[in-house]
């Protein structure tokens, strides 16, 4: 903010010009008279002369004058006062907008941290949910090669093998994982699984929701399992 400066009052000027008016009107100390040719004066003494009107309003004016410059003194003095309180205020108010700056950045910095807290929130759960998808597609490709590593062997001419199969469907909206036989598969929401299988008894978990339990399966039989609300 600017600040004004208020003009000085030359007091000095104001007294010199007051008393050069003076001077201007004031009348000179003394007249001259006539030259008496005639008879001498006589010997009676003069009596006093009388003061007249125009020193009576010569001093008024000077009575005024010095009241009207007490004034103005008075008046400067107080105006000397409502400056130094105006200056005061005034730092006042730049100590305040130097505190609301400080107040402002701290905020600021405040934001800035939650902001940063929650994007990291957002990145371990990305970071989890990864984990989890390669978790799943490691357990699907070992339930593979699981299944490939013993091939059946035929001989000619020989009957083919009896055979069932159990068929796994998740009807659910999340993600299930179910062991048959040790052998856990992962199922999205939708997706089913068939497991080819020797007739014979065999176990199955739905891991979270239900535990182990054994059951027969025949030759040509499709044993379900089945996840649903």
């Amino acid at each position: 903010m600017k600040k004004r400066r208020l003009p000085a009052i030359t007091v000095g000027v104001f007294v010199l010009g007051l008393a050069t008016t003076l001077a201007q009107e004031s009348p000179d100390a003394s007249k001259p008279g006539s030259t008496n040719t005639g008879p001498a004066a006589s010997s009676e003494k003069p009596s006093p002369a009388k003061p007249g009107a125009g020193d009576d309003t010569h001093a008024a004016r000077l009575d005024k004058f010095q009241q009207e410059l007490v004034q103005l003194s008075k008046n400067l003095g107080e105006l000397k006062q409502e400056l130094t309180v105006l200056r005061q205020g005034l730092a006042t108010v730049d100590k305040s907008v130097d505190e609301l700056k400080k107040d402002v950045a701290a905020v600021n910095t405040v934001l800035q941290q939650q902001m940063l807290a929650k994007r990291l929130d957002a990145l371990e759960q990305e970071l989890a949910r990864l984990r989890d998808t390669l978790k799943q597609e490691s357990d699907r490709l070992h339930a593979a090669l699981a299944q490939r590593s013993t091939p059946e062997v035929r001989k000619a001419f020989a009957a083919p093998v009896p055979t069932g199969q159990v068929l796994i469907r998740n009807d659910w909206t999340l993600p299930v994982t179910v062991s048959v036989d040790g052998i856990a598969y992962t199922l999205q929401p939708g997706q089913e699984q068939r497991i080819i299988r020797a007739p014979g008894t065999f176990t199955y978990e739905v891991h979270g929701w239900q535990a182990p339990r054994s059951r027969t399966l025949t030759e040509g039989e499709q044993f379900i399992i089945r996840i649903s609300p």
